[in-house]
């Protein structure tokens, strides 16, 4: 137990602490640095909430849970950023809010399908036979599930109240 909790925060701090230096890095604002990480935090706050309440124990194979929801939920929020700053390098005078419901238009076929690849990937853990393995499987897919309402909900609401300035 006290190994597959040194996990958790071992590798999700590490993981947590590499996306904000590659973002910072590739972004230059706080603003895109903030946003994914809230996505991400959230996501895996309601994770292990809902393995909490679930009683689903971690095992040494689930522990590497939080960092690869980590990546995966950065990846969709990243999609949305991008998309986000090419819209508003085209049109810099348009209305944030058009601006941030056309990113979520643009870009929900997209992530919704590699969601999907991903969640068929894991599933295919759940006939392994191996009982730590199949938990692993059903934790990424729901968190995959969890990772994408999350983006589409938070990403879209943290663009509207973060005040406007450079993208």
């Amino acid at each position: 137990v006290s190994f597959v909790a040194s996990d958790l925060v071992v590798f999700g701090s590490a993981i947590l602490g590499i996306m904000a230096v590659v973002m910072a890095v590739i972004f230059r604002r706080v603003r895109w640095v903030v946003i994914p990480l809230a996505t991400c935090g959230v996501t895996v706050t309601i994770m292990l909430g809902l393995l909490g309440a679930l009683d689903w124990r971690m095992t040494v194979i689930s522990s590497n849970f939080v960092a690869v929801l980590l990546i995966i939920t950065l990846s969709i929020v990243i999609h949305l950023v991008v998309r986000y700053r090419e819209l508003h390098a085209a049109s810099p005078d348009g209305k944030l809010h058009d601006r941030v419901l056309q990113s979520m238009g643009l870009m929900a076929v997209p992530c919704f399908y590699t969601s999907i690849t991903t969640i068929v990937a894991f599933m295919s853990l759940v006939v392994s036979g191996i009982q730590p393995v199949i938990d692993f499987g059903w934790m990424m897919t729901v968190g995959v599930c969890v990772g994408l309402l999350m983006s589409f909900i938070v990403v879209p609401c943290l663009m509207l109240v973060w005040p406007e300035g450079r993208p």
